[in-house]
């Protein structure tokens, strides 16, 4: 352990490193461009402190961003294609009806039973080529380092969620960026809601007030709305929570890779 030297702080810290000469260790200050010496830091760090003692230069720092897009499918024509495709899959696909009874679905997917929605229907293939644009933007707009190329879709399914059903919290494997269209969704439908996932490691950590912005809560609530897009990276845990409409709602959803 290195003992303080005797004398006054910041002079004698600042003798002790001059000794150094030209082969002082060379860092990069936060806040600024040029190299800095470790000198040049202590001497930085003292002046940050005085600042704070008197309540000056003080400022929190938002790290590590959580987005989600949010999109708006202006077109009612396509909007009703979707919803008749949607009803009339629900009626036809007879293994995903199978599926969804199986696993306690309330209503009907497309999940497990059909991945060629948009070869199958020309509006999600409308649907899917809006969709790549959406995502395209999505990627830039969150720094994603995709090596030049677009995301691709890799899935895409129906969802017709009845009064009272929910989806519990999960995640989207595999994949890079998932999200959910909303094509009907009647009054009363459940929400979306977001988990921090940090979740799991804040242990001993206070709630959050009342009042706090959006990026500093622990769970985030979307009311869907008919022709709202939502993109998240897929990582993102989320859940549909209880319905409490009088009628289905009807979503798509899907994954890029």
């Amino acid at each position: 352990m290195i003992g303080r030297p005797a004398g006054s702080g910041s002079a004698v810290l600042a003798k002790a490193l001059s000794k150094a000469g030209n082969g002082r260790p060379m860092v990069k200050l936060a806040c600024g461009n040029r190299a800095a010496t470790i000198l040049d830091v202590i001497a930085h760090g003292l002046a940050r402190r005085a600042r704070s003692r008197h309540g000056a230069g003080m400022a929190i720092q938002h790290l590590f961003p959580t987005p989600l897009w949010q999109g708006q499918l202006d077109d009612a024509a396509l909007l009703a294609d979707l919803a008749h495709s949607c009803r009339s899959l629900a009626e036809d696909d007879s293994a995903g009806r199978r599926w969804s009874r199986d696993h306690r679905y309330r209503g009907y997917t497309s999940y497990a039973s059909l991945n060629d929605l948009p070869a199958r229907d020309p509006a999600f293939g409308d649907l899917a080529r809006w969709l790549v644009r959406q995502a395209s933007a999505f990627a830039a707009a969150a720094h994603l380092d995709l090596a030049g190329r677009k995301p691709k879709l890799d899935s895409l399914w129906v969802n017709i969620l009845k009064p009272g059903g929910g989806h519990s919290g999960h995640i989207h494997p595999h994949s890079i960026i998932s999200g959910t269209l909303y094509v009907e969704v009647p009054a009363g439908a459940g929400s979306i809601r977001f988990e921090d996932p940090r979740l799991p490691m804040l242990m001993h950590a206070p709630p959050r007030t009342a009042d706090a912005p959006a990026e500093s809560r622990n769970f985030v609530h979307v009311e869907p709305e008919a022709g709202v897009l939502l993109l998240w990276e897929s990582w993102l845990r989320h859940e549909v929570m209880p319905s409490a409409a009088k009628a289905d709602r009807i979503s798509i959803s899907f994954n890029f890779d």
